[in-house]
């Protein structure tokens, strides 16, 4: 990493709610002017915007994405013909020809002369500037309003004409309904017609004609010095000028509604035309310049604003932008603050942990990359050879001169530092002694890693390691533009690849990532820092986090983002592109989760975004960041609860009460064997149930249960108590019989004494007895044993004594009658 690494330790807690919201990021543009690229004119073909910036051509996607950026000094406006972009030059009167984001070929057009006194206010208008394209004859049509003549280039032969009688021609205009070229002369109040290369007719116009279009057969033109765009019938020779905001620029029709959509350079507006007449103004921004309507979108160039916008055209909301400034290069945290170099604006500044800039060092050397050792900034400043030394306060304390210094890192006290065109890396030490290591072409990035130097040569696609005094090549399929190291990995950054090694220098994994274009000659650079014990990488618009060999997760911004940075748990980046993004963690609350209806001690828990949390207790406790959480209460044996699963937002302190119920079991009591309408019952724990019918049916509670059953008269059962447990459906059957008297009698005859016996009946819950009286008038026995018939439970006692009674009666007499006859 390029500074010395920084471990935060932040406690977080392993269910945080969806990664990538786990900071919220907060956008700070820069308030403060910035180098700037003037964007200028604007069309499309196919899937691609192509806009000309001061040093460029830009090509887009529809959704204002950089797909490729051209060099080129001045380019004003574009056309495209076929596969081949033309682009004029102000620089030096030429027309420049790309293909596949390459220039193919240059053709003059002209000498390079001052600009004439006399010539409109428009930027970079004084050259070669409107163009137009005649499909019949293959001839590319450029007004060339310095030189005061329209240039002709065939488009198949290359052969170049000119046609003069020009004064400052503005624009060119090609009607497809009759083959005509119109030219816009600015000074002269005309406008002339062309066919092929002859003028064949003039128009004299009411105002001076900068930019036009034709619509159904009227051509509209702006006159920029006098605020108002004209409407010249081509059949009737009508003119109606038309009001408009300051300096009319350039206009574009929208074939779905019939407008027509002015820029207003000077009142930063566009004004919508339908017709002949002024329907609507819109203040859009700054200096507007190309407009283009194109696929549904109204696409404008806000030359003062540096930026390009998609609006809705019936609203003119916008959809996409794009802004080209640049300001920000490098950036470190050091005591409480940022410290951010501005290359291009020749400037250190000082922002504070709210993004607010409260301090800043002017210079004049272009500081690009920046650390810090004992307490003093070191800046390395490329143009002028020398590494800055300035202090906290922002005051240059001296320099250290080193050729072309471009990154700079610190490690143990050393500085490491490359020189790109030196290929070389320079490590000073602050006790004198200074070392030149050998490395590949174009050095950009350097990081020191477990005592290995680890230097990115981007030109060469390598890496250089230095160690123990070896240096040793590894070759790469990509410009590695940063590289940092944590826990036996090390993370290698290009344009459109990671690739991640081990600390033997194999590859584990490659992630390949989109390209990024940035509009200006930019020494772009990627970098990471530690944090949370993850590694935060910036790439292209993202910001990566990486765990291991993996990318766990991921950050995307509207910008390119660079330089990284921590600073009071919060991690910054910047965007070249003048903006500087907060990535805060959101503030944290409490959720309390209260149960009830558990036993005291019970375990109990719940799920929050996957991860469970277990308490013995009745109330849950988190501590958690902002956010959306899936809650949901696990399930404890023999319960259920009134809370099973909910998506809960919170935003501020929440509680949340949770009830458990007892699982109640189907406990059911069968009876076989009484008549129906018997009553009889159990005993559950102590308490009675009775019942006529069949089944006693409860709902009973998890537990173990014990039961006696409640007899009904004149029965029993062989099941008069029992036990059971409670978890699920149980039916039980009792089984009850009639109770059965059994009676054993027994007769002696005696002749000298007589005695009563004593005869029990039993059976298997009580015990009768019956009295019997015997007499003996002999010494003869005889003993007669009679079975008693069954009797229910139901006859009451005293009417058994009596049946006894008489049968007893009835054997005293067939005894007597026996006797009788024996005598």
């Amino acid at each position: 990493m390029k500074r010395q690494i920084i471990l935060l330790t932040l406690l977080l807690l392993s269910f945080l709610p969806n990664f990538s919201s786990m900071f919220v990021t907060h956008t700070i543009s820069q308030p403060q002017k910035a180098i700037t690229v003037e964007p200028l004119g604007i069309t499309a073909n196919g899937n691609f915007l192509y806009v000309t910036t001061s040093n460029g051509i830009l090509t887009l996607t529809l959704n204002l994405t950089i797909v490729n950026f051209t060099q080129i000094n001045d380019p004003v406006i574009p056309l495209v013909v076929g596969n081949t972009i033309y682009v004029t030059n102000s620089e030096n009167n030429i027309v420049s020809l790309i293909q596949n984001g390459k220039v193919i070929s240059n053709i003059t057009i002209g000498s390079n002369f001052e600009a004439i006194n006399s010539g409109p206010s428009l930027p970079r208008m004084y050259y070669g500037y409107g163009m137009a394209y005649d499909p019949n004859d293959n001839l590319l049509y450029i007004a060339d309003s310095n030189l005061g003549y329209v240039v002709t280039i065939n488009t198949i032969n290359g052969k170049i004409n000119y046609i003069y009688g020009f004064y400052e021609p503005t624009d060119v205009i090609y009607d497809p309904n009759n083959g005509n070229l119109y030219v816009l002369d600015f000074y002269n109040f005309e406008i002339s017609i062309v066919k092929g290369t002859n003028v064949v007719g003039q128009i004299n116009v009411k105002l001076p004609p900068a930019m036009g279009i034709i619509v159904n057969n009227t051509l509209y033109y702006t006159s920029f010095d006098y605020s108002y765009v004209v409407a010249y019938n081509l059949t009737s020779g009508s003119q109606t000028c038309i009001p408009v905001g300051n300096n009319p620029y350039f206009l574009t029709y929208d074939p779905q509604n019939g407008n027509v959509y002015v820029s207003e350079f000077g009142s930063g507006g566009i004004a919508v035309i339908h017709g002949t007449k002024l329907i609507e103004n819109y203040s859009i921004g700054s200096q507007p310049a190309g407009i283009l309507y194109y696929d549904g979108l109204l696409y404008v160039v806000l030359y003062g604003n540096n930026e390009i916008e998609a609006l809705n055209p019936n609203n003119m909301t916008v959809v996409y932008s794009l802004p080209l400034t640049i300001t920000y290069t490098d950036v470190i945290s050091y005591n409480g603050n940022l410290y951010i170099t501005e290359y291009y604006n020749d400037k250190i500044i000082e922002v504070n942990s709210s993004g607010k800039i409260i301090n800043q060092l002017l210079l004049n050397s272009n500081p690009y990359s920046i650390t810090e050792v004992n307490n003093i900034l070191y800046v390395t400043c490329p143009n002028s050879n020398r590494i800055l030394e300035v202090s906290p306060s922002l005051s240059i304390i001296g320099y250290i001169k080193v050729p072309d210094p471009t990154w700079i890192t610190s490690y143990q006290g050393n500085l490491y530092v490359t020189s790109f065109s030196k290929n070389l890396l320079y490590v000073i030490c602050p006790n004198g002694f200074n070392l030149t290591i050998r490395t590949g072409n174009g050095p950009s990035f350097v990081t020191v890693y477990e005592g290995k130097v680890i230097i990115a040569d981007e030109l060469s696609k390598q890496l250089t390691i230095y160690y123990d005094g070896q240096t040793k090549d590894i070759n790469l399929t990509f410009s590695p533009l940063g590289i940092i190291g944590y826990k036996g990995y090390i993370y290698v950054i290009g344009n459109n690849e990671i690739e991640i090694f081990n600390n033997n220098f194999n590859v584990v994994n490659k992630i390949f990532i989109t390209e990024q274009i940035i509009p200006f000659s930019f020494p772009l650079f990627y970098d990471g820092v530690i944090y949370n014990n993850s590694v935060y990488i910036t790439y292209g618009k993202t910001i990566g986090v990486f765990n291991g060999s993996q990318e766990i997760n991921a950050y995307n911004f509207n910008n390119i983002v660079t330089g990284i940075a921590v600073l009071k748990n919060n991690i910054y980046a910047i965007s070249p592109l003048s903006s500087l993004y907060i990535l805060s963690p959101p503030p944290s609350y409490l959720l309390t989760i209260k149960e009830s209806g558990l036993p005291n001690g019970t375990k109990w828990g719940i799920q929050i975004n996957g991860t469970s949390i277990y308490s013995s207790d009745s109330v849950i406790t988190l501590n958690l960041t902002e956010g959306i959480y899936n809650l949901k209460v696990l399930n404890v044996t023999y319960y259920y609860s009134n809370f099973s699963f909910k998506e809960i937002n919170v935003s501020n302190n929440l509680t949340i009460y949770i009830t458990f119920y007892p699982i109640k079991y189907n406990i059911t009591f069968h009876e076989v064997g009484l008549p129906n309408g018997t009553k009889w019952g159990i005993q559950i724990n102590g308490t009675n149930i009775t019942t006529n019918l069949s089944t006693i049916s409860l709902k009973l509670p998890y537990g173990k249960y014990s039961y006696k059953v409640l007899l009904p008269k004149g029965y029993n059962t062989s099941t008069l108590a029992g036990s059971f447990t409670a978890n699920n459906t149980l039916v039980i059957s009792i089984i009850f019989y009639q109770i059965t008297t059994k009676s054993n009698i027994t007769t002696t005859t005696s002749t000298t004494t007589s005695s009563t016996t004593s005869t029990e009946t039993t059976t298997s819950t009580t015990t009768s007895k019956t009295t019997t009286t015997q007499t003996s008038t002999s010494q003869k026995s005889i003993s007669i044993q009679t079975k008693i018939p069954t009797i229910t439970s139901t006859h009451n006692s005293s009417f058994i004594k009596y049946i006894g009674i008489g049968i007893i009666i009835v054997l005293a007499i067939i005894i007597a009658l026996l006797v009788i006859r024996k005598s």
